[in-house]
């Protein structure tokens, strides 16, 4: 057998072996909450009494998502605390669903809050179906400079709205304008997009044209280097002149935006950047005293 028939042989076997892996690879489940370190768990968030309003749904149909959950006395010391910020959040894979509201103890989430450890805190989240799909939603809280404490995680079946209409999340604005907040201000992405490539491209084009990239300029610089010459004597005047056109032309695009965006919406609203305030609950004690005298953690797989 010749060399060339070998290399096609390899080369068919090569191709039949991802060929049965693509078809072998079964789908990927997501169990978000058993994959936090065992401290995490078991010292940080305990959740309980989660649940849902409806596990089988159809695009724009409503879901309520409620339960508690107790913030632990042992907090882990190298992991960052309640105080610094927290928000209530829900753990999706992807924009499967919108946020319509949410309350912690009866008080609306719009912002973060801090919470206080050993408290016991009522959740109520309310979510609108937005892509077809099976998910497993779980409740979180995202804590500051520590990352996503995820609770336990139910699976959920989205069913395609009839007809496979698009969802549609309209808003009526302080104007009085009603929006589809799905496509509002696609218009000017767009736009915006076009431009900027459009200068992005222009400017690699004149480079290109030239036929002066990075390595031949790379070399006459070193060159210059070598005779002690300056090497900024490679800039042209012409390339002083293009690079403050395009200067030139890049502030006037943006003034211009901002100019025309700040006269369309004279109306704004400042940065939500403030807490809210939450009282969480004592814990109930219990009639017994329990004095731990060793614990285990067993993983129970993935």
């Amino acid at each position: 057998m010749s060399i060339s028939s070998k290399f096609c042989t390899i080369g068919l076997r090569a191709l039949l072996a991802v060929g049965l892996c693509v078809l072998m690879v079964s789908g990927a489940f997501a169990h978000g909450e058993r994959a936090q370190l065992a401290g995490m768990r078991m010292r940080t968030v305990h959740w309980f009494d989660t649940q849902v309003s409806v596990t089988d749904l159809t695009v724009g149909d409503e879901i309520t998502v409620t339960g508690k959950f107790l913030t632990s006395e042992y907090w882990p010391a190298q992991l960052a605390g309640l105080e610094g910020g927290v928000f209530l959040n829900v753990g999706v894979p992807g924009p499967a669903f919108i946020r319509i509201r949410s309350r912690l103890n009866g008080v609306p989430m719009v912002r973060s809050t801090r919470l206080e450890k050993g408290q016991v805190y009522e959740y109520e989240v309310l979510l609108k179906a937005r892509v077809p799909g099976r998910y497993h939603l779980h409740p979180l809280l995202n804590v500051k400079d520590s990352g996503s404490l995820v609770g336990k995680g139910i699976w959920l079946e989205v069913a395609a709205a009839p007809g496979n209409e698009p969802f549609v999340n309209e808003l009526e604005t302080m104007q009085g304008d009603v929006i589809n907040l799905e496509t509002y201000g696609l218009g000017a992405v767009k736009v915006w997009h076009i431009i900027w490539l459009v200068m992005g491209l222009a400017w690699l084009l004149f480079w290109l044209v030239r036929k002066e990239l990075f390595i031949p300029r790379m070399l006459w610089v070193q060159r210059a280097k070598d005779a002690d010459e300056n090497p900024s004597d490679i800039i042209t005047r012409r390339e002083f002149v293009v690079a403050g056109v395009f200067f030139a032309v890049t502030l006037a695009v943006i003034l211009t935006g901002y100019l025309y965006t700040d006269a369309k919406y004279p109306t704004t609203i400042p940065l939500q950047t403030g807490f809210i305030d939450v009282e969480g609950t004592l814990a109930p004690e219990g009639a017994l005293d329990i004095v731990v005298e060793k614990a285990s953690y067993k993983l129970g797989g993935r």
